[in-house]
């Protein structure tokens, strides 16, 4: 491995959409190999996790976020990580372009004119609440 003193062994780290075991290989000591490797899947976001990571991408923006808005978005919107970076850029493009701050009507207003909710989902929540 590149930068790597020539006397010491590294693993390599290999990221994909689905297991080594569903890859087909076909020569039979790489799929052997491959099988034994240890797999770490990442699940989506948990309701908790999404909440401090929709509150901590807006930090390192420097936003000032009320724990009510996190609170808000999360179970309106898909539970992903793409998803959270999508829903705090557009929020924060929002902010400085109307020049508001980032509260409850904003980020109603954003996610439904990005198309980044359900309008029949986020009706029927606002109504629950």
């Amino acid at each position: 491995m590149r930068g790597t003193p020539p006397n010491r062994r590294t693993s390599p780290l290999i990221i994909a959409d689905s297991p080594p075991s569903e890859w087909g290989i076909a020569l039979p000591d790489l799929a052997s190999r491959l099988r034994a490797v240890p797999v770490l899947a990442i699940a989506e976001p948990d309701d908790c996790l999404a909440r401090d990571l929709i509150e901590a991408l807006f930090a390192q923006r420097g936003i000032a976020l009320a724990p009510e808005v996190a609170a808000y978005i999360v179970p309106r919107m898909e539970r992903s990580y793409a998803m959270i970076h999508r829903v705090v850029a557009a929020l924060d493009a929002a902010s400085l372009e109307q020049g508001r701050r980032v509260g409850i009507r904003l980020t109603r207003e954003t996610l439904l004119s990005q198309g980044l909710i359900d309008p029949d989902l986020l009706e029927r929540q606002d109504h629950d609440a």
